[in-house]
C-alpha cells in the first residue's frame, strides 16, 4: 500500500471530496481529494488521490473496517473520529514521513457503497448469458448480495 506517484487513472468510479491535511500548526488545509474504485482491482480497493498525483492504494476491506473501529493495514491507518469523521493515515514507505488526513465519514461510506454496487453491477452487464431469476445460482447470488453489503452506519 505504497502511493504511487502516477497520475489518477480515468477508469473506474469516483467519488469526489474535501479533507483536511492535520498539521502541528494551529490550522488545516482543505484539499480536494478523489476517492477511485475500479471494479476490475482484485482485491477490491480505495484509491485515495490527492492534488499533485499521489494515489494510495487501500484495501477496500480495511477502509469498512476504519469506518467502524480503528484498523492498520501495511501503511495505512484508518479510525472513526467522533460521529461523523474518519482520521486516515498515510505512512511513507521509508517510514519518514506520515499524512494525517481527516474526511467526513459519509464520503468514504459512499465511496464503500458504490464499490460494492459497481462490483455487483459489472458481471452481469458485460456477460451476454447471465442467469436469470428463475436459475438457482440467480437465486443464490441474490439472496447473498445483501450479506456482502457493508454495514456501516453513518
Amino acid at each position: 500500500m505504497h502511493p504511487v506517484e502516477e497520475g489518477p487513472a480515468d477508469e473506474g468510479h469516483v467519488v469526489h471530496t474535501k479533507a483536511l491535511i492535520v498539521t502541528e500548526g494551529p490550522l488545516s488545509r482543505p484539499v480536494p481529494v478523489a476517492l477511485r474504485f475500479n471494479p476490475a482491482d482484485d482485491p477490491p480497493e480505495l484509491r485515495f488521490c490527492f492534488p499533485g498525483g499521489t494515489e494510495w492504494p487501500v484495501p477496500r476491506a480495511l477502509v469498512e473496517k476504519g469506518l467502524r473501529a480503528p484498523a492498520r493495514g501495511g501503511d495505512v491507518g484508518i479510525w472513526p473520529c467522533g460521529r461523523v469523521q474518519v482520521i486516515v493515515e498515510f505512512h511513507s514507505p521509508d517510514a519518514e514521513a506520515v499524512a494525517v488526513v481527516q474526511f467526513d465519514s459519509s464520503a468514504l461510506l459512499r465511496c464503500v457503497r458504490r464499490s460494492y454496487a459497481a462490483g455487483t453491477a459489472a458481471p452481469r452487464a458485460s456477460t451476454s448469458a447471465a442467469p436469470t431469476a428463475a436459475t438457482p445460482t440467480a437465486a443464490a447470488s441474490t439472496a447473498a448480495a445483501p450479506a456482502t453489503r457493508p454495514s456501516v452506519a453513518g
